[in-house]
């Protein structure tokens, strides 16, 4: 199990390269002149988990070309002119082979450094001034970031771009102690966890993870059915659980930086995470989850891109368990908490 994060490992890899372009004058672009792109990555409902796209799982990507370092503005230019670029260019990757990204190109009568960067999801990105982006998300995206890099015209390998996962996975699995428990709860209505709905990232310089922000306004983000973007439990009568461990959600929420112990208490006071509510048909309730790394050992480090399994078990004590496993995203840990009506 890592314990640390490491964004890098959970990196999804673009190549970028070249071939024929037959439309182009031969006095400014030749057959290198033409991008392509090639993706490895999985669905779009749901955190990527698939190790090349495909025609039923493509990964839809925004993509950013410019010739300015670090400055990445839509005003149209295709490097066909003077060689001067910049545009954001929507694709779509249906294998992990190489394809063709249309409506930019390097220019070998006026060869130019360009520079490119890319987003996941495609679409719903602002940019401020061309060196910010952010993105309000739902809790059922997989929000991604590739970081600059450049190429030119005539380079012998192609740029890469790397994507990092920049939210935490939360997988959601619900039992019940006993029959009994679960007539006591009854259906449960809405299950929310309490974080920031905004992303914005700094792509004025080298990227550094402190330099992604989330706003400071919090809202109940609810959790969505797995493998679907659909709201769980679902609106009408709930969800009825059972004394059987079921996975029933997930939500891509707000990373944090974890805290073994608060260290202004006197003592061992523990700090939890995250803070979920859950309302049924005869509770309201919230619960503290606080996150561990081991049977006896919390987890201490930044949430993004790891993946914890949120494990439910509702009890007629009112104590619950969160246990966690870790497969396709950084590894993450453990959580204990506790539900008080």
């Amino acid at each position: 199990m890592n314990r640390t994060i490491n964004i890098l490992a959970s990196a999804i890899l673009i190549a970028v390269f070249f071939s024929a372009c037959s439309k182009m004058p031969e006095k400014r672009l030749d057959d290198k002149s033409m991008i392509y792109l090639s993706a490895d990555t999985g669905t779009v409902k749901s955190p990527y988990t698939n190790e090349t796209p495909s025609e039923n799982s493509p990964l839809n990507a925004l993509v950013c070309v410019s010739t300015d370092d670090f400055l990445f503005p839509s005003d149209g230019k295709d490097g066909t002119e003077d060689g001067t670029i910049g545009k954001h260019i929507q694709a779509q990757f249906q294998s992990g082979t190489s394809q063709l990204i249309n409506g930019a190109y390097y220019n070998r009568s006026f060869p130019k450094d360009v520079f490119f960067t890319a987003f996941h999801p495609q679409s719903g990105w602002t940019f401020t001034d061309n060196t910010s982006a952010s993105l309000t998300f739902n809790g059922s995206q997989d929000v991604m970031f590739a970081p600059q890099v450049s190429g030119k015209y005539g380079n012998d390998t192609p740029p890469t771009l790397e994507f990092h996962h920049l939210l935490t996975w939360l997988k959601l699995e619900i039992s019940a102690e006993s029959d009994a428990v679960a007539t006591a709860w009854g259906p449960l209505k809405s299950i929310t966890i309490e974080s920031s709905d905004n992303v914005s990232i700094d792509l004025s310089k080298t990227f550094n993870p402190d330099d992604v922000k989330f706003s400071n306004e919090r809202v109940a983000m609810n959790f969505h059915k797995t493998g679907s973007d659909e709201v769980f439990p679902a609106a009408g009568n709930g969800y009825t659980m059972t004394t059987e461990v079921e996975e029933v959600g997930y939500v891509l929420c707000e990373p944090v930086q974890a805290i073994v112990n608060d260290p202004y208490a006197s003592g061992i006071v523990r700090v939890p995470e995250y803070k979920i509510t859950i309302v049924s048909q005869y509770r309201n309730v919230t619960v503290d989850v606080d996150l561990k790394d081991g049977a006896e050992s919390y987890f201490g480090s930044n949430t993004m891109g790891q993946q914890f399994t949120l494990n439910l078990m509702f009890k007629m004590g009112n104590t619950i368990a969160v246990s966690t496993g870790i497969t396709d995203w950084q590894t993450g840990g453990i959580g204990i908490g506790k539900i008080e009506e």
